[in-house]
């Protein structure tokens, strides 16, 4: 894979908004997280009463954080990439290695999705709630369900755009 992020052209329609709300979405969850953060060590170093279920909102937020930025990331081709055994490949084998890449990474993506959806079935069955904020855990496991299908759907189109570049087609 190459090792610069691509910067991503800019997109109109659904793509374009499906990327505006996803990074919106990911800037105000990093930002709830600082404020749990300052409000729970205020709290807890000034009036010896940290915020009640500081704990469990972060590991919410850490969690739909990650989730929501998978797509852009992936979308962006920003992964962290090693690039110890580029020189071994060409240009056009280097090109179906990365599709190969994406393919195996949307496929697993896939089975997250899949197995998160478990999860999240059982969670809503048991009705597993976190126990100071009260919001149910399968909400947070259903969408994380989504984002990961979602990131398996963008991984798929990533590799869809090695195709017509690596296959020649006989005169």
């Amino acid at each position: 894979m190459t090792a610069e992020p691509q910067t991503p052209p800019t997109r109109s329609g659904l793509i374009g908004w499906a990327d505006q709300a996803l990074g919106s979405l990911a800037a105000l969850i990093l930002f709830s997280m600082m404020m749990v953060t300052v409000i729970d060590v205020t709290g807890r170093y000034l009036f010896d009463s940290p915020l009640p279920g500081g704990f469990e909102l972060t590991q919410v937020l850490l969690a739909e954080l990650i989730f929501v930025s998978l797509p852009l990331v992936s979308a962006r081709g920003g992964h962290i990439t090693i690039t110890l055994t580029d020189r071994w490949f060409s240009q056009s084998a280097a090109k179906i290695r990365d599709c190969l890449i994406n393919l195996l990474c949307a496929l697993a993506m896939a089975g997250m999705a899949w197995r998160l959806w478990i999860l999240a079935e059982r969670l809503s069955g048991y009705g597993d709630v976190f126990e100071f904020i009260g919001l149910p855990k399968s909400v947070i496991a259903y969408s994380m369900c989504v984002l990961a299908a979602a990131t398996s759907l963008v991984l798929f189109a990533c590799a869809a755009r090695y195709f017509p570049s690596t296959i020649h087609r006989a005169p």
